[in-house]
């Protein structure tokens, strides 16, 4: 299981729940690991609106801001290009890119990607284990 190792982190540090990314890139690996846990599946109003939400999260951000990230990730010492790997990793797993100009076939498989991944959890999850 891919996931094991950061999921072990997360439990030596006394957590029993986690939300959002990057925990989402792991569901599989947690359900296997807690086979009696409750899942929370949380849906947007409609895959379009989902992928709005996240285009417009500035994933692609314009040069002066990408320049200020840059330069206080130097400044902080963080780890500017493990946080593009992340947030690449996390769009792939819908199909997404949005570290490029978007366009309407990347919008397509993208929501696409994002309503495979509702319904992998809703097959995956019985009903009485998912909220």
């Amino acid at each position: 299981r891919p996931f094991e190792p950061a999921l072990q982190v997360l439990l030596d540090h006394g957590y029993n729940a986690v939300t959002d990314a990057p925990t989402v890139l792991g569901w599989r690996d947690m359900v296997a690991r807690f086979p009696d846990a409750k899942v929370v599946l949380t849906i947007r109003d409609s895959a379009e609106k989902w992928y709005e939400s996240f285009a417009a999260k500035m994933h692609y951000p314009p040069d002066l801001i990408l320049v200020t990230m840059m330069f206080q990730a130097w400044l902080y010492g963080l780890d500017i290009e493990g946080y593009w790997k992340f947030l690449s990793n996390n769009q792939a797993k819908y199909g997404c890119n949005y570290r490029v100009p978007q366009t309407p076939q990347i919008r397509e498989k993208c929501v696409a990607g994002y309503n495979a991944h509702i319904e992998a959890v809703k097959q995956a999850i019985p009903p009485d284990r998912l909220l």
